[in-house]
């Protein structure tokens, strides 16, 4: 079984682009907000599986051509009628500015969904997540409906780097999964500018902190990284050509994990 949106999933168009309306924002912290669009109908699904993508296409005035990024919704894929979204914003970017310059009732352009890695309930034993940054949204998507899944035993790790505790996304909804699932979840928290009220770990994740929580090598599991390329290169390494998974290079490669363990988002 793949976790995929019930029908009708019409509620974003799959070969293309359409104006969605923005119902609601929400602040999360300083410079991340939270989006919750309108779909297609108030009766419709988003039609994505768990860990697919969808673009989001801004038109710049004077621009030739449309700027477009991918995100991951931090909605559940069976929410009717919306689909939600949490975007930090880069002063230097050339999309978040925009999106988080935008009010209720304002129109994005939604669309071109793109499947990522397709996971099945009970496939490993164990998951190791290793994020950073806003590169945490499709890893709290896998966990969003993994650990709803009472069929599901799988078991899952998630190591997540921030620059400062502020940074820290979704915190209170890692909380919540680790009180409800404690036997089969647990988040280890890492920063590299801590303050006063900090208690988790300092520094960046590395091969020593990915070794505590990696699985026998004989065992099933997968290791799913997502986060900026600075991150990705140190970790997992780079994906290769054409947005194929590559090589497996820093810490993973020091910690002889085979790619066929490994995916890169």
């Amino acid at each position: 079984m793949v976790y995929k949106s019930p029908e009708p999933t019409n509620g974003l168009k799959g070969d293309g682009f359409q104006l969605h309306r923005l119902l609601r924002v929400q602040e999360v912290n300083h410079d991340v907000k939270r989006f919750t669009f309108a779909l297609s109908s108030e009766d419709s699904y988003c039609g994505l599986n768990v860990n697919a993508i969808t673009m989001m296409r801004w038109h710049k005035p004077g621009m030739k051509n449309p700027i477009m990024r991918p995100y991951t919704p931090t909605s559940e894929i069976d929410r009717r009628g919306e689909i939600e979204f949490t975007i930090k914003k880069y002063e230097d970017g050339k999309m978040t500015p925009y999106l988080h310059s935008l009010s209720p009732g304002d129109e994005v352009e939604l669309g071109k969904q793109i499947t990522k890695i397709q996971y099945e309930p009970n496939a490993w034993h164990n998951v190791v997540l290793i994020g950073g940054g806003s590169g945490i949204t499709p890893l709290y998507q896998q966990l969003l409906h993994a650990l709803q899944d009472n069929s599901d035993k799988t078991k899952f790790t998630l190591l997540y780097g921030n620059r400062a505790p502020a940074d820290v996304l979704l915190k209170e909804e890692f909380d919540e999964f680790e009180k409800n699932h404690a036997d089969r979840f647990n988040a280890v928290y890492t920063v590299d500018q801590p303050d006063e009220s900090w208690k988790g770990l300092t520094g960046h994740i590395d091969a020593e902190l990915i070794k505590k929580h990696l699985p026998s090598a004989d065992s099933a599991y997968k290791v799913l990284v997502c986060g900026p390329p600075g991150m990705m290169k140190a970790i997992s390494g780079e994906k290769g050509e054409g947005g194929s998974q590559g090589e497996v290079d820093g810490a993973l490669k020091e910690l002889n994990v085979p790619i066929e363990k490994v995916f890169k988002f």
